[in-house]
């Protein structure tokens, strides 16, 4: 079983438990473990352990699985309730992080921004082989003097919904982001989704508090 499915596994079979039979609940598991491996060997696993961002395409696989073995019938309440509960330790071990405060660290922004660089340089190498459809990755194309910015030119998770028809589903993962963002108290300011029908995807990270964040009006 896939790393990402194994995690979610206790959290998925116990919501599983709390609305059908045993029996049932146990069906609709085999259905989230076969349709996860059915993808993983169809679409790939965009390089597993060596691409740092393939988790996220590990986590569409597991809860589109969970969405179809529910029928279909999950809500945008129903997934952010679910994610929240399932990451916990995650958004407990960001709120140690002030984004307010780290943005003032320009060597911290700095080094941040190398990783990125550096991560961006492999990605570009290895896409379309051994990292498949991975993000294409854009580095602070808009020159923002403050926080951490960047833009997705294509998302395998967007392209993913489109060729099984998720794109019902797809804004769940979209509006994880903000709240995500909020537990370092920091403010995504996005304005364009590819999922909206946007050309790219912006990510532009300040603290919750600065003038940025304060003034931006409209973000998605």
């Amino acid at each position: 079983m896939e790393r990402y499915l194994k995690k979610l596994k206790p959290y998925m079979q116990k919501y599983l438990a709390e609305r059908y039979s045993p029996e049932e609940a146990g069906k609709r598991w085999e259905k989230i473990v076969s349709l996860d491996e059915k993808w993983l060997k169809e679409d790939g696993n965009l390089g597993g352990w060596a691409n740092a961002m393939s988790s996220f395409m590990m986590l569409c696989y597991a809860m589109c699985a969970l969405y179809e073995a529910l029928d279909r019938n999950f809500t945008r309440e129903d997934f952010q309730t679910f994610a929240k509960e399932s990451m916990a330790d995650t958004f407990k071990f960001l709120g140690h992080f002030d984004m307010n405060r780290l943005e003032e660290k320009k060597f911290l922004m700095k080094a941040a921004y190398k990783l990125m660089a550096m991560y961006k340089k492999k990605a570009d190498r290895k896409r379309g082989g051994a990292w498949g459809n991975t993000w294409k990755l854009r580095i602070n194309p808009q020159g923002q003097a403050v926080g951490i910015a960047y833009s997705l030119d294509t998302c395998p998770l967007y392209e993913f919904a489109q060729k099984y028809d998720y794109l019902d589903f797809m804004p769940n993962f979209c509006a994880m982001d903000p709240y995500v963002a909020s537990r370092f108290h920091a403010k995504l300011i996005r304005h364009n989704i590819l999922s909206d029908g946007d050309p790219r995807c912006d990510y532009w990270y300040v603290g919750d508090k600065s003038d940025a964040a304060l003034s931006d009006i409209g973000s998605k």
